[in-house]
């Protein structure tokens, strides 16, 4: 868009009788992240875009896109980001080793510089690499799956705090896990209410989807939560309702957006169907439930990254090659695509234990066919291994 565009744009948006007296909440609910990017870059702030639509609403139509320095463009950014009750949520870490326990949130600070990492106390080195981070926004009980698909569920008192208890528990102390399975994925029971879904996708690329009926009787002890081929995995897991959309990215760096509707209900003793048609060798790095959500991050190992329109994918049937989103540069891989809205933040692992949460806005808007821009910068010898969107936190 350009500035004239932008401008008239705004103009529009106040004079809808819905809008309310904030301009930006109403950019935000009309779902314009584009529209707020183009903000910030051609006029450098929120404000100075309020500015430059007042001129048009008084007939003066002049713009002054005069250049502004990317920390001028960040500084306003930061100025407005809401912070709520959400934020403040503990974290609960999940091992390589399976062990769980709880992260305050004043222990994940958003940076406002991407260099800065964060590592879990030396004293709980046993929960080896983080290799996943879910905000915990439930109190209540929660559906747990394993690596091999095995459903449980428990209640959030058993989990400890790292900090405050200096130990953890193991999921072993209260589920009945084989030798050799670890915990994996949590749902809050909250989410399996009404017409919901329980989906997963595998590196594979199966979907499968079932009723959450299904996991109305799971205890303690376990029971089949799907069901995975020989050497597959899940790559997430999530929850949809009638009319959801799904995006998933493959590693050679296509990604699919169609309709969770594609996807009809199954057992839980299941395998599923083809999400995305896969390349010789490709598997599948992140998907996402993508309603409501404005953009897509896709991020390498090596932390490059970039942010584009989730619109830029158009819907599509599902078992389709998908459309470019990132092809991998020399020498890396992608990791991990995560949907995100405007104040949405980051907050990336890597393989060898450190963390860090940045605003999603530092990875650079691009086109489909552009080049990623380095985002995350790991130490020598370490790199991203899993990334995840969570609300704006606290800066720091």
């Amino acid at each position: 868009m350009e500035p004239d565009e932008v401008a008239s744009r705004l103009i529009e948006i106040a004079k809808d009788p819905d809008c309310g007296d904030n301009l930006q909440e109403a950019v935000i609910r009309l779902k314009e992240a584009t529209l707020y990017d183009r903000c910030i870059e051609h006029f450098g702030s929120w404000d100075a875009a309020l500015a430059e639509a007042l001129k048009h609403a008084a007939g003066n139509i002049k713009s002054s896109s005069a250049a502004t320095t990317n920390e001028a463009t960040l500084d306003d950014y930061f100025d407005n980001r809401p912070v709520d009750r959400v934020s403040q949520l503990p974290f609960v870490v999940i091992g390589t080793s399976g062990a769980i326990a709880l992260l305050k949130a004043k222990h994940v600070p958003c940076r406002r510089n991407p260099d800065i990492w964060s590592n879990l106390p030396a004293d709980y080195s046993q929960l080896e690499i983080p290799c996943a981070f879910f905000n915990w926004n439930d109190n209540g009980r929660f559906i747990a799956l394993s690596d091999q698909g095995t459903a449980f569920t428990f209640s959030d008192g058993v989990l400890a705090d790292l900090e405050d208890c200096g130990y953890y528990r193991a999921p072993s102390d209260y589920l009945h896990l084989a030798t050799d399975e670890k915990l994996r994925w949590l749902l809050p029971n909250a989410r399996l209410h009404g017409k919901s879904r329980v989906l997963h996708i595998t590196r594979q690329g199966k979907i499968k989807a079932s009723d959450n009926g299904e996991f109305k009787n799971i205890d303690a002890g376990g029971s089949p939560g799907f069901l995975l081929n020989e050497g597959d995995g899940a790559v997430q897991v999530m929850t949809d309702t009638p009319g959801d959309t799904i995006f998933a990215l493959g590693s050679c760096g296509n990604g699919i957006h169609f309709r969770s509707n594609d996807v009809r209900s199954m057992g839980r003793r299941s395998v599923g169907v083809v999400a995305k048609k896969l390349e010789p060798g490709e598997n599948i790095v992140g998907a996402f439930n993508s309603t409501g959500l404005m953009q897509v991050v896709v991020i390498t190992a090596r932390g490059f990254a970039k942010r584009m329109e989730l619109s830029d994918f158009r819907l599509q049937d599902r078992a389709g090659s998908g459309m470019v989103a990132l092809k991998p540069p020399s020498g890396d891989r992608l990791i991990s695509a995560v949907g995100v809205d405007i104040y949405s933040d980051l907050l990336a692992i890597t393989v060898k234990g450190s963390f860090m949460r940045v605003p999603a806005r530092l990875a650079q808007f691009k086109s489909r066919a552009a080049k990623a821009e380095p985002l995350y910068h790991p130490a020598a010898g370490d790199e991203i291994a899993f990334v995840q969107a969570t609300p704006p936190g606290e800066l720091a």
